[in-house]
């Protein structure tokens, strides 16, 4: 489980999706997500998991989280405080109780009526579930103990007997460094790790938590294809040129005649073209090439080093870094989407397949997995062949009967 404050997930989205997948969390809580409904779900989505979304505005503030779907949970909004900026939902562990998670992110100088919020919330999730997880930006730096909201969530951890795990800062500038993202359980023995991943997509570090749960982690997507590694048209020519190929006349069945084309052709695409089984994994920034991803490094250790050192010049490089790096994956994106619509500009369908592309809308591919015969409702059909076979039946019948139905037509015409 991790939690970041990204401040603008639109800004920042390229860069989280290269992250989640060297880095593929379970479960991720984004702060600051500063979205609102004229962003559609599909152009902040993830591959592979689940969204759960609570806006604000473009300006400020919002929380969204990132489950694996591979995990079974359930959103809890009657949890949820109206007043606090928060997604709760539930988890379901195998042959166990199900446990709360919640996203938190408290707005810098809110009221201090906010933790008699969350106390009612807390007072709401302990009759429900056994074991609590919060995690988010609160805005209350844990390590200043003359700060007043810190002093108001001391408090709160003694009185519901909570753990806060987050020892070391979040966030740190060349002025300040502070410990203002926290991670909180009611249980701490179920965690077996927790820590901070220090990023530079923005100035906060991500917080993270690890509890062993047992979950599966998403199955990889195998294709079969052909290899043209050693493919010669010369010879694969040659090879077509030498088959006794089969009269077509001589077969009374158009699906025999069919079948002995195809093996005789396929046994020699075999021979030039083998087929490959491989695994497809998931590419979801293609302009971030190594280049820039060698600049996403130097940048995070510029800001390693400045954070060690402190030095304002050490500053300097890093946020002069971090803006050329935002300029360069900018700039990539806009030359890949253009060479993309140049390549398209004479298919209609390449253009659009590249437009939804660019504003993150899926596929409409249908598949047909089963279909009921209308003649006999305890009849399915699950088998692509037999599938494709049905449907062929129906045009096939079809089209037996409009040319009846036009022949009549034709003889009606014939004797007026």
């Amino acid at each position: 489980m991790g939690s970041l404050n990204i401040a603008s997930l639109v800004k920042h989205f390229d860069e989280l999706q290269v992250f989640m997948e060297k880095e593929p969390f379970d479960v991720l809580a984004i702060n600051e997500t500063r979205l609102d409904s004229s962003i559609l779900d599909c152009s902040v989505s993830l591959p592979g998991y689940n969204l759960l979304r609570r806006d604000r505005n473009r300006n400020g503030g919002g929380v969204c989280v990132y489950s694996r779907k591979t995990i079974e949970f359930k959103h809890l909004p009657n949890l949820e405080m109206q007043a606090l900026e928060m997604i709760v939902f539930s988890v379901k562990k195998p042959n166990s109780k199900d446990f709360l998670i919640s996203s938190w992110y408290r707005p810098p100088n809110c009221s201090l009526e906010h933790f008699n919020d969350f106390e009612d919330f807390l007072d709401k999730a302990e009759q429900e579930f056994d074991d609590l997880y919060v995690m988010g930006d609160v805005n209350a730096n844990m390590l200043n103990i003359l700060d007043v909201p810190r002093g108001h969530l001391c408090d709160i951890f003694q009185t519901y007997q909570l753990s806060q795990l987050i020892d070391e800062p979040t966030r740190t500038t060349s002025e300040s460094s502070t410990l203002i993202d926290i991670f909180i359980t009611n249980n701490k023995e179920t965690i077996v790790h927790s820590g901070v991943y220090p990023l530079s997509i923005s100035d906060h570090c991500l917080i993270y938590a690890v509890r062993k749960i047992g979950i599966s982690k998403n199955k990889p997507k195998f294709i079969t294809t052909r290899s043209f590694k050693h493919f010669n048209e010369e010879k694969f020519k040659t090879d077509l040129s030498k088959v006794d190929w089969p009269v077509i006349d001589m077969f009374d069945d158009v699906d025999k005649a069919w079948d002995n084309w195809k093996d005789k052709f396929i046994s020699i695409v075999d021979n030039h073209a083998p087929l490959r089984t491989i695994r497809v994994r998931n590419k979801p920034v293609p302009w971030i090439n190594n280049t820039i991803k060698f600049q996403l490094y130097q940048r995070d250790m510029l800001k390693k080093i400045a954070k060690r050192t402190g030095k304002p010049d050490d500053w300097t490089n890093y946020k002069k870094a971090h803006n050329k790096t935002n300029l360069d994956v900018i700039t990539a994106k806009r030359r890949y989407y253009q060479n993309k619509l140049n390549e398209f500009k004479d298919d209609s369908k390449g253009t659009w397949k590249t437009l939804n592309s660019l504003i993150g809308k899926p596929s409409k591919n249908t598949e047909i997995n089963e279909i009921k015969i209308p003649s006999n409702v305890n009849d399915t059909l699950t088998n692509a062949c037999d599938i494709s076979n049905h449907f062929n039946n129906i045009f096939h019948k079809l089209e037996q009967s409009l040319l009846l139905k036009f022949q009549i037509i034709m003889l009606i015409r014939q004797n007026i």
